[in-house]
């Protein structure tokens, strides 16, 4: 393609990147004052406890949801001049992401006994991870996200970010007036966290009326879907792969069982901070991948090479700066703005925040390989690095404590980037030798 055509394709990408970091970053920086609060406003054991229920309700929801928006993208993007095929393919995700919600729902509330017996839960905590639970209803993120994306409402996705994090802060303040416990804090987790579901509800179903888009019946839906085994596929595989890697956010629970639900609680924080690093590479994900799905589709396989580095050079940049901020200000700010106790953080955070710079470098990598149709590849590359990863983290946790995990995280994630280097530099080399690119 001309060079014209790949500023353009960038352009585009940076464009739709900044839109979407905008609220991202500033959303971070809101959840990050929120949490930064709750530290203030209990002690780290307390803390750590409502981080294990809530990270215990997002695992499970994310264990069973269905990854509707990715499927959204591949097949919605080229139905989008078929209104009437569209609208089947967005009610099929909303169907399956209510599924999910139904059954995560379900999963979660009957495995609570059993969580709160082994992570000893006091009974008001064991009925705070009972209302956790509730929230695992309006989780119908799949349809909307995938939505905007397609249509490039990406500031949406981004002040919806900062708005259920500045209603999280805002009834986190507003409780400064009040007796604070643990499970008034919690309570306003799960309304906070639920408001900013229905809020993403909205915006997707809000998009799609304004571009006169409808849901279709649900036995219509169906018989697309009958009809459309390929369709079904990519539901299961993309449900597979977001499955296995959620299985590596079990490492949260395993640092809670292994050390203390205070050292779970000083992992949620790194992981918090972490996130600002990672966050433009996040933001660049989103963009990038209905971009890579237009340009396979025109066969531009110089354009996707180049696309792909440039955007892994920009996330790279950003990210070791972030780094080297952190680097010299870190243990005073963590000392500012959570407090005395939580400054042991400091160490498990560098950890973390290597982690997530070095997938900041590698983010293209998921895109391109959805994109390059290499679902399957994506899947095993997930299993294995988890298969590695959850027995590491268990080991070295159990024998350095939480810096332990700390290595077994930056080693997951360079596995993960080396394997997923040569799966997309091998289904491009194939596709050249093909001439399926040109």
């Amino acid at each position: 393609m001309s060079k014209d055509s790949e500023r353009r394709s960038i352009r585009r990408i940076v464009t739709n990147s900044a839109s979407l970091l905008s609220g991202n970053i500033a959303g971070a920086l809101v959840a990050f004052l929120a949490l930064s609060l709750t530290g203030h406003l209990l002690d780290p054991t307390d803390f750590g406890i409502l981080v294990l229920v809530s990270s215990y309700a997002q695992i499970v929801s994310r264990l069973v949801g269905f990854q509707s928006w990715q499927a959204l993208i591949r097949f919605g993007s080229q139905a989008l001049t078929d209104p009437a095929q569209f609208q089947y393919v967005v009610t099929a995700g909303l169907i399956l992401d209510g599924a999910a919600a139904l059954g995560g729902t379900i999963l979660f509330l009957a495995s609570v006994p059993f969580f709160a017996a082994f992570y000893h839960l006091t009974s008001d905590m064991t009925l705070l991870a009972y209302g956790f639970g509730l929230t695992l209803l309006t989780n119908l993120a799949g349809m909307p996200i995938g939505v905007l994306r397609l249509f490039g409402r990406f500031q949406l996705l981004g002040m919806q970010e900062f708005a259920a994090a500045l209603i999280r802060l805002f009834l986190l303040a507003a409780s400064l007036a009040l007796p604070v416990s643990v499970t008034s804090i919690g309570i306003i987790w799960i309304v906070s966290l639920t408001a900013g579901q229905m809020l993403l509800l909205y915006l997707g179903i809000r998009e799609m009326r304004a571009n006169k888009i409808r849901f279709c019946r649900t036995a219509a839906a169906a018989d697309f879907l009958r009809s459309n085994p390929q369709i079904v596929r990519f539901f299961l595989i993309s449900n597979l792969d977001a499955t296995i890697r959620v299985l590596r956010d079990a490492d949260i629970l395993i640092v809670g069982a292994l050390l203390s639900p205070g050292a779970a609680g000083f992992y949620r924080i790194a992981r918090q901070l972490g996130a600002l690093v990672s966050r433009p590479a996040d933001a660049m994900h989103a963009a990038l991948y209905p971009e890579l799905v237009k340009q396979i589709q025109l066969r531009a396989k110089t354009l996707v090479i180049s696309t792909l580095v440039r955007c892994s050079s920009y996330a790279a940049a950003i990210g070791v700066a972030a780094c080297a901020i952190f680097v010299v200000t870190g243990q005073e700010a963590l000392r500012v703005f959570l407090g005395a106790h939580y400054a042991p953080a400091y160490v498990i955070c560098l950890f973390v925040l290597a982690s997530n710079l070095i997938w900041a470098m590698g983010h293209p990598l998921a895109p391109a390989m959805l994109a390059l149709e290499q679902q399957k590849q994506a899947v095993t590359i997930h299993l294995v690095a988890t298969a590695i990863y959850l027995p590491a983290v268990a080991f070295l946790t159990h024998e350095f404590g939480l810096n332990g995990a700390g290595v077994a995280q930056v080693g997951f994630i360079a596995l993960w980037t080396g394997l997923s280097t040569v799966s997309v530099w091998r289904a491009l080399s194939q596709m050249s030798a093909s001439a399926k690119l040109n």
